[in-house]
């Protein structure tokens, strides 16, 4: 049975698995079946032309993730770029997806870009700040981790949704190299790198299937 969940509070309407919303949504009379307002839980949205990152992403069929970051001191963003790291801190919420009730809060220290988050299988994470890459269990734990060779990979398009695979088993990661990029095939569990491979910035990206 598919689950509905609305996070009141960040505007965003899940069903089913987490995917982006069209930019016009067609009116729907369906009501949610679960309303969580993720304010009670310390979110708190950035404000101004700068906004910080927010991640959601299911960890697994039965638990939701919000991933979230605040600046430790807010007043620097204004005299900064977007690119620019700051100190800040990236917060982690796990919520049963059927009943809304919390599982597991945590936050570490991060620079506030590059940043991301990605839910993977079993109840697991990955993150990625800095030149970092960092894989969690249910139990906010980390079990490894792996210095990327360029903290640029965390800003790569091919984290933009792509990065993992649809079976969660294995992850593109993509870093500069001279004109072009070296991208790295690796496997989510144990960070082993499955396949490496050039392309040459002129080049099209070539078509690749991720199991």
């Amino acid at each position: 049975m598919k689950s509905a969940l609305i996070l009141m509070g960040v505007g965003l309407v899940f069903v089913g698995r987490a995917r982006p919303q069209d930019a016009e949504p067609a009116p729907t009379k369906d009501h949610p079946q679960l309303e969580v307002d993720v304010r009670k839980f310390g979110y708190k949205s950035s404000s101004g032309a700068k906004p910080l990152r927010t991640f959601v992403d299911f960890t697994d069929v039965n638990h939701l993730a919000l991933a979230w970051l605040t600046l430790d001191d807010p007043t620097v963003s204004k005299a900064t770029g977007v690119l620019t790291p700051r100190s800040a801190h990236l917060h982690v919420l796990v919520l049963d997806a059927r009943t809304g009730q919390k599982q597991g809060q945590r936050e570490w220290p991060t620079p506030s870009t590059p940043v991301r988050f990605f839910g993977v299988r079993d109840g697991g994470f990955l993150t990625c700040t800095g030149n970092v890459l960092h894989s969690f269990s249910p139990d906010f734990e980390v079990l490894r981790e792996k210095d990327l060779l360029d903290d640029r990979a965390c800003l790569n398009p091919s984290w933009r949704g792509q990065g993992v695979s649809p079976s969660r088993q294995s992850l593109l990661l993509s870093f500069p190299s001279g004109q072009g990029y070296q991208n790295e095939l690796v496997e989510v569990q144990t960070f082993a790198v499955v396949s490496k491979w050039a392309k040459n910035a002129k080049q099209a990206t070539p078509s690749r299937t991720i199991g």
